[in-house]
């Protein structure tokens, strides 16, 4: 019989496109696959190592960001968790 482990939070399924802000300026669209109130799943358009700690941009235009860490990433695919005060 499955283990169930229960979340902590809620999360949403989402499609929407987000951006991952590189220390150096660059940016690498994403799209958001799951959010919750402390973190994310991710899907980069092509699979990168990501750095432990990013910004991501919510809106493309750097007015909704949040300072994320990274939880683990698989591929194109990556679960972070938001950082309390950041970015």
């Amino acid at each position: 019989m499955p283990t169930l482990t229960r979340r902590r939070t809620v999360s949403r399924h989402s499609d929407k496109a987000a951006f991952i802000r590189q220390p150096d300026g660059d940016a690498a669209p994403c799209a958001i696959e799951d959010i919750s109130r402390t973190g994310a799943m991710i899907a980069l358009k092509e699979a990168m190592p990501l750095p432990v700690n990013f910004v991501l941009d919510l809106t493309g235009n750097n007015t909704l960001t949040k300072g994320c860490e990274l939880v683990w990433q698989k591929g194109r695919f990556a679960s972070v968790r938001f950082q309390a005060g950041a970015a």
